[in-house]
């Protein structure tokens, strides 16, 4: 049920933030209806864990305070555009971040902080595993090698960088390495056995 989900997803969004060192305290009774300084606080930080340099500005306007400027992004603006960029796959209204912990704003604002949770940690995963630490597919050489180039490859197209004609031969390469070296041991192996 949606009331589930909203529970589970401030359980995973808490516990990311906890973990990774949010600066302010955060509990499940303010997730359930955040105030919007509270929700961009939240994303601004997490924008922040995807790409440190992200310039975000996550302080809501007051009211007349001349931010009408077109020269100034409102944050009511710059947040949809931010999470389009990064491929997140429903459209956040501006109308929404101007009602953050409203009944019909609250469940796609929540849903898009706990999308980014998510994926940050799926790519901390990913650099992990790719940085040589112990995953699923070690044993396996030619898994690693296509695991590593399936997380650059999403890593780069979140990016913009999709342009894959030069790594997909960079994979081939490596993998006929993989199954060269392969077949030689299993050539040795054979030949000793038949000794």
């Amino acid at each position: 049920t949606e009331k589930s989900y909203q529970q589970y997803a401030i359980k995973e969004i808490i516990t990311y933030l906890t973990t990774h060192n949010y600066p302010q305290m955060i509990s499940p009774k303010v997730m359930h209806s955040p105030d919007t300084r509270t929700y961009l606080s939240i994303a601004g930080f997490l924008l922040r864990q995807y790409d440190a340099n992200m310039s975000f500005d996550c302080a809501p306007r007051a009211k007349g305070s001349g931010g009408s400027s077109s020269a100034t992004r409102r944050y009511e603006d710059e947040l949809p555009l931010i999470f389009q960029t990064i491929g997140y796959m429903f459209k956040l209204r501006p109308s929404q971040l101007q009602s953050v912990g409203a009944p019909q704003s609250w469940p796609h604002l929540l849903a898009a902080l706990h999308w980014m949770v998510e994926l940050l940690n799926y790519c901390e995963t990913a650099f992990q595993e790719s940085d040589g630490g112990a995953g699923a597919f070690d044993d396996d050489d030619t898994n690693k090698i296509f695991i590593d180039f399936l997380s650059q490859g999403y890593k780069l197209f979140l990016e913009g960088d999709d342009d894959d004609a030069e790594r997909v031969v960079q994979l081939h390469e490596q993998i006929q390495f993989v199954f060269d070296e392969k077949a030689g041991t299993l050539e040795k192996a054979s030949a000793e056995i038949q000794e």
